[in-house]
């Protein structure tokens, strides 16, 4: 296990297409952002844990991790790896973004940190394994989640993904994007929620529109690859 200092980076995430339609097994196009978080780990001699960042701070050891509050999915990812390491460490969490515009903090958060304790454990970097570890903590808090971001958090990049049957393929290309923040966020359960209540309320139609959106998926996948920005424009405007 090592004793020297470690950093572990993740960046943030944006939907692009196929919002809520993925939780019903349609495909969806996510992309990072060039903004990341950064987790710096220490590690200690004894079984203390010590977390720092713009959130809040929280002192606990190994061996009573409660995964709550503002550091809850920190918390969980230490949680679920406690067994198996043998000294705490202090963590000092640094992000180009807030947390409160929907740039997909929680997502890079627990992937950076799996990645900085994988570091100190000496274990390779494998991201597919920390994408599935990182799936099933968010999941864990969140409830119904699509893991979209934590994807666009692991793999970086743009990516088409399908949650079920779970299905990741990097795109190439990268558009020239801009993002502008509206200013208020809603915190993903509680939009899944609402949107879910209306879905309710009119299958048949949300069904026909959640796969018209996974042909949106699809098509501009195809306009990723050929690098055809003024196509993939379009097809942001009839999808929206």
């Amino acid at each position: 296990m090592r004793t020297s200092s470690i950093k572990a980076e993740a960046p943030g995430s944006i939907m692009l297409l196929g919002e809520h339609a993925v939780l019903h097994g349609h495909r969806a196009v996510t992309c990072a952002v060039d903004h990341r978080l950064a987790v710096y780990l220490h590690p200690r001699r004894d079984r203390k844990v010590h977390i720092e960042s713009d959130l809040g701070s929280e002192d606990a050891t190994l061996d009573e991790l409660v995964p709550q509050g503002a550091l809850r999915f920190v918390l969980a990812v230490l949680s679920s790896v406690a067994e198996t390491i043998d000294a705490g460490m202090d963590l000092h969490i640094e992000s180009e973004f807030s947390s409160e515009v929907g740039l997909g903090s929680s997502a890079a958060v627990t992937v950076a940190t799996f990645a900085a304790l994988d570091g100190m454990r000496g274990i390779t970097i494998d991201k597919e394994k920390i994408w599935k570890r990182s799936m099933q903590v968010v999941r864990a808090i969140q409830g119904r989640a699509s893991g979209c971001d934590v994807a666009a958090s692991t793999f970086g990049g743009i990516v088409q993904y399908r949650m079920e049957p779970a299905e990741v393929n990097t795109l190439p290309g990268y558009p020239p994007l801009v993002l502008v923040y509206s200013g208020s966020k809603m915190p993903t359960a509680e939009v899944i929620s609402i949107v879910e209540e209306r879905r309710a309320e009119e299958l048949e139609g949300f069904s026909r529109l959640y796969a018209r959106m996974d042909e949106y998926a699809d098509m501009a996948a195809k306009a990723l690859a050929e690098g055809d920005w003024q196509r993939l424009g379009m097809i942001f405007t009839e999808n929206q």
